[in-house]
């Protein structure tokens, strides 16, 4: 792809991803109206749980893993093939988004701490909600931490792409945790049901291709190290001597 130019190849790119989640957003807008006989006119659609965007090994999610997984290696890319150490902390965020997703982590532990603390339900919320959220918040401010620390060691022009990525990164958060939690107070309400499940999962969709997009754009104009650099670079990230 020589023959274009970088931003265009990250507005082709940009285009493709976002594209694909329009389509498990519109999929998932018509599941989510048969699974709740919203509407005459999707009650022919088949209520498959693969066509949900919201559940978990579902088409939609798989393409999210398929980003974040994009991300780990681009960032892996980066800090190895590029020699910038400095965006270690990104890579291991993106591998716990990765691992949570695969594994429900956050909902597993915090169900067990929900259950360790005793703690109730209150203002609409599961005690395993509040389970949740205390794990949410424990790994965020992890990596909050180690993002910051990041930042202070990097030169100016990397604290730009950091403060990007930040930016990214709390749209993220608000799609996937406080929309989410909004949504848990309106579950017994057929439309806000729908409405939220997809303004939730569709925004993550769409932010999760934006940030893809940006690293890869971060990749393609990060300057190359010389040749031999380049070679020795290489030989020590696959342990040869």
């Amino acid at each position: 792809m020589n023959f274009l130019n970088k931003n265009t190849q990250f507005l082709a790119l940009l285009v493709l991803l976002v594209a694909t989640d329009l389509v498990f957003i519109v999929v998932g807008f018509f599941y989510e109206c048969s699974r709740l006989e919203l509407a005459t006119f999707c009650q022919n659609f088949p209520v498959y749980h693969h066509y949900s965007i919201a559940s978990d090994k579902s088409y939609a999610e798989l393409f999210q893993y398929i980003k974040a997984y994009w991300m780990i290696l681009l960032f892996g890319y980066l800090i190895i093939i590029r020699n910038k150490p400095i965006y270690l902390s990104w890579c291991f965020l993106f591998c716990y988004i990765l691992l949570d997703d695969l594994a429900q982590l956050h909902e597993e532990i915090g169900f067990k701490i929900s259950n360790q603390l005793n703690l109730v339900p209150a203002l609409g919320l599961r005690a395993q909600d509040y389970g949740e959220l205390l794990v949410s918040s424990v790994v965020g401010i992890f990596f909050l931490c180690a993002i910051g620390i990041s930042y202070r060691l990097a030169q100016p022009q990397e604290k730009s792409v950091f403060k990007k990525l930040i930016v990214m990164l709390f749209a993220l958060a608000v799609f996937g945790i406080v929309i989410d939690l909004v949504h848990i107070l309106f579950d017994d309400y057929k439309w806000w049901d729908a409405i939220f499940t997809i303004l939730e999962d569709g925004g993550e969709h769409i932010v999760m291709s934006v940030i893809t997009c940006f690293v890869y754009l971060l990749v393609i104009k990060t300057p190359q190290l010389k040749g031999d650099d380049c070679d020795k670079r290489i030989r020590r990230s696959i342990f040869i001597n």
